[in-house]
């Protein structure tokens, strides 16, 4: 039987980024087949990422041949969009690749860049939705799902564009387990249908669920062949920077210490080995008290919370759907020379728990007492946020200066310390957080870096700052095998000092391993605190039993769960491999025994080649899809009201006239009018107060410019007031109130059509309206597309900054001086990583725009018909009177 040819197919394919100094990928060849599912693994800049994007058509190849369904890109330019719509690609952050507010919508994006008919686009965005079983969030904001849903979102995006190949670089790597199985079942169902699937990551348990792995290392193909050879060989492993299976390296360590054992990567093989070995009646439970269980029980504890509660106020609340109330009556305290591990689902409020406890937020109730002071009392909080550092999860919202050495100096020089002394602090502050070669980063700009080196830097940066609590919130998301082992070692050095870590992790194996107490958070509220033992041993919150959270456990609790099935008890304490390899050593009888000279085989040592067959066995269909209709398109802000259903058009049209009429309105009637529309249509739209000021809170300072210059620069009229040569007038003050209404009112206009339409609908309405310029050849469809995605990141613009200044804060800026020059010498440090940010969302949404084969407008579909119903006719005649009014008055 002939083989069938491949989808995608790399010939000695090489790849250089302009000015680098480094070949990203060099002599790449490889075939992926219809129905195949692949594996991409290697550590941290392997070349993988790059790797995607030459598949994804994202990129070409400095050297070699890329054949994409038969189409070489280089060579057939012209093509290249059919090449693309055969790929479709899905990357590591979904705020990057998700242009719209609307799920559906967003589903809808890549169908309409095809040009499709609106009954083909609704038939896509249903299925796809169906298929990954979230229909019933089609009608949702994605900002307000977890991690695992929002990457389920722009998998369903993909697979509306009815791929030949998906392509999903690292799409689990910020993800907590749940979201993590969430996006591996939407994977394998998909495959199953017959989607040629190829994953890339770093977590050689993904791979084993794959057909075929291919390694990379230095930008090489280091291995190929099927997953079970690849997780049976520890050597290979280390060498290419993969953690190894869990089964492995536990088989390996055991072997190490004498244990006739057989290397392998299945859990219940080494379970089933090990259980032949032990001898009956080995149950007994440990009691000795572990290293660190050993600090003292009587010193003052280094940070406390004391019934703490901490609510957002509506409008800044963080993403991922965290309720209002983010904590809730928390209680715990941290020891001196502990590891607290924080534990919990996305959006349980433990991000918002690393805040309060570095003063970045402050209770609504209750104390949080960081080393003896109460972050409620504003002149304790310099000394709060001296003696508390904070790792936040995303590295580049901490880098500010222009090179790595200013950077990790920006604490220290904020604490005072001595500028001698501060190059050294970077120094050891960089080798102790894992960099190959300090002195050589000194000099380069942080945000030139690779992801693993910027984190690092992050790490030093507070490191530098010598402070004895530190709150580490996910710091080994996304780190490879090597790096997180770094980064263990890193905690447990720090521990032995006698610092104080708060540590924030979704990784129950740090969790364990590391920490001397777990805290757990559901839903704002501290559910249970506890050892490793008792945490661990709670069915409720690792297996979730009767409704519990199923967190999962570590994988030694879990490996001896295994070995429990079959009569051996293991201590429960033993959650580090080591341990569990001792303690098993211990247990086993004298027959059991090899000669010490023994080592483990590589099972596989040459390269392994793909079969020339590459069919393989169906897969059943586990995944069965939940189906629903389609949901009605979301809505922003407020509740469903005759505002939000108004025809987009309508109101796009309606808020322009308005903002005109403002600033033709004479006289008090007019402007009393004007404010009198204003508030009805904000009563109508029954949009929250507090929502509304704190979205024109920003523009307060452009109003206040506004009437300073108005009442400062017109004269005329009787004088009312004068400093020296400062004088102000009745003109001028009445200019001032009059323009500051003015815009004041066209502020509000337009946040009450931002805040009741989504920035696609607004989009729609604007190409509509702007469409009659179109014949004089402006492109009006893409400013309307450029407007409708300026409007979706906003928001994520502005978390970024909010994400900027607290670690810009919990550095120590503004802790050296008051008053409005500190001030701006302490905001100054946000721009560079601000615009750094802003360029980065703008590139990794460009690429995504292209992956999923935006062009611009002119074959475009949009999905949405746009009709006037009755509302919007007596709408449109409203605004008829209030216009006629509005003149009348005006005249008079």
């Amino acid at each position: 039987m002939t083989p069938p040819a491949p989808l995608i197919s790399l010939d000695g394919v090489s790849f250089s980024y302009a000015q680098a100094t480094e070949t990203a990928l060099s002599e790449v060849s490889l075939a992926v087949y219809p129905g195949e599912h692949v594996c991409i693994v290697g550590g941290n800049g392997s070349g993988k990422s790059t790797l995607v994007q030459l598949l994804s058509v994202l990129l070409k190849p400095t050297a070699g041949r890329a054949l994409i369904g038969g189409i070489d890109p280089v060579r057939e330019p012209a093509r290249t969009l059919e090449a693309r719509r055969m790929v479709a690609a899905v990357f590591q952050d979904p705020d990057d690749q998700l242009v719209t507010s609307v799920v559906a919508d967003d589903v809808a994006f890549g169908p309409e860049n095809l040009g499709l008919p609106r009954g083909e686009i609704t038939a896509r965005v249903r299925n796809a939705l169906e298929q990954l079983g979230i229909a019933h969030l089609a009608g949702r904001d994605p900002a307000t799902l977890s991690g695992g849903q929002r990457q389920c979102v722009a998998i369903a995006g993909a697979l509306a564009m009815q791929p030949q190949v998906l392509i999903l670089d690292e799409p689990c790597a910020m993800l907590d387990r749940a979201g993590s199985d969430l996006v591996m079942r939407a994977i394998e169902h998909l495959n199953a249908h017959g989607i040629a699937v190829v994953h890339v990551t770093h977590t050689i348990v993904h791979a084993l669920r794959a057909d075929r792995v291919i390694a990379l290392h230095a930008g090489r193909i280091a291995w190929e062949g099927m997953p079970d050879a690849l997780a049976g060989d520890a050597d290979t492993l280390r060498e290419l920077g993969i953690e190894l299976p869990f089964a492995l390296d536990l088989s390996c360590r055991l072997r190490e210490r004498g244990l006739a054992v057989p290397p392998c990567s299945s859990d219940d093989t080494l379970a089933d080995a090990l259980a032949r070995m032990l001898s009956d009646g080995t149950s007994q439970q440990a009691t000795a008290v572990t290293e660190r269980e050993a600090h003292s029980e009587h010193s003052a504890p280094s940070l406390v919370f004391d019934h703490v509660s901490f609510r957002y106020r509506v409008g800044t609340r963080p993403a991922s759907g965290t309720a209002s109330c983010a904590v809730h009556d928390v209680s715990f305290a941290l020891a001196p020379g502990t590891v607290t591990a924080l534990i919990g689902h996305t959006g349980a409020g433990k991000s918002t728990v690393a805040a309060l406890a570095c003063a970045l937020k402050i209770p609504d109730t209750g104390h949080v007492i960081a080393n003896g002071a109460d972050t409620a009392e504003r002149a304790a909080r310099t000394a709060v946020r001296s003696a508390v550092g904070y790792v936040g999860q995303f590295p580049e919202r901490q880098l500010f200066a222009a090179t790595v050495a200013d950077d990790i100096a920006f604490g220290p020089r904020n604490l005072g310390f001595a500028e001698h002394d501060i190059e050294e602090l970077a120094l050891r502050a960089l080798a102790r957080s894992g960099a190959h070669d300090p002195a050589r980063l000194l000099d380069r700009s942080p945000h030139q870096l690779s992801g693993g080196e910027r984190r690092t830097v992050a790490l030093a940066g507070v490191l530098a700052m010598d402070q004895q609590v530190l709150v580490l919130d996910e710091p080994g998301a996304g780190l490879d095998a090597r790096a997180h082992e770094r980064f263990r070692a890193l905690v447990r050095e720090l521990r032995a000092e006698g610092r104080t870590i708060l540590l924030i992790t979704h990784d129950m194996d740090d969790a364990a391993e590391l920490a001397d107490a777990i805290a757990v958070l559901d839903a704002g509220q501290l559910v249970a605190l506890g050892t490793p033992d008792e945490v661990f041993g709670n069915p409720h919150i690792t297996d979730g039993a009767d409704g519990g959270l199923a967190l999962g456990m570590p994988r030694t609790r879990s490996f001896a769960s295994r070995l429990a099935a079959y009569g051996v008890g293991v201590p429960v304490r033993a959650y580090t491999r080591d341990e569990l390899a001792r303690e098993l050593a211990q247990l086993t009888t004298a027959n059991g025994r090899l000669d010490a000279t023994a080592r483990c085989e590589r099972p596989i040592l040459a390269r392994q080649t793909a079969p020339a067959d590459p069919a393989r066995p169906d897969k059943p269909d586990t995944a069965a899809p939940a189906r629903g209709p389609l949901a009605n398109r979301g809505r922003v802000i407020g509740a469903r009201s005759p505002i939000h259903l108004l025809d987009p058009r309508v109101k796009v049209g309606g808020v322009l006239v308005f903002m005109a009429s403002c600033l033709a309105a004479q006289g008090v009637a007019a402007l009393v009018l004007a404010a009198t529309a204003v508030v009805g249509l904000c009563l109508i739209a029954r949009i929250p107060p507090v929502a509304l000021i704190r979205q024109l809170r920003p523009l307060l300072l452009v109003l206040a410019i506004s009437a300073l210059v108005n009442l400062l620069t017109i004269d005329g009229g009787e004088l009312l007031a004068s400093w020296g040569p400062i004088a102000i007038h009745a003109d001028g003050a009445d200019a001032a109130v009059l323009y500051s209404v003015r815009f004041l009112l066209m502020f509000v206009a337009g946040t009450l059509l931002v805040l009741t339409t989504t920035p696609i609908a607004i989009a729609d309405g604007l190409r509509s309206l702007l469409s009659p310029l179109s014949r004089f050849g402006i492109q009006t469809g893409e400013a309307a597309m450029a407007i409708s995605i300026a409007l979706r990141f906003v928001p994520i613009l502005a978390r970024d900054a909010r994400d900027i200044a607290d670690a810009q804060t919990a550095r120590g800026a503004g802790l050296s001086g008051r008053g409005p020059l500190a001030f701006v010498r302490a905001c100054i440090p946000m721009a560079t990583p601000l615009f750094t940010s802003t360029l980065r969302h703008a590139e990794h949404l460009g690429r995504a725009m292209d992956a999923r084969c935006y062009t611009g407008d002119e074959h475009r579909t949009s999905w949405h018909r746009l009709r006037l119903e009755g509302r919007d006719r007596a709408a449109i005649a409203i605004s008829l009177v209030y216009l006629a009014a509005l003149t009348v008055l005006s005249l008079m």
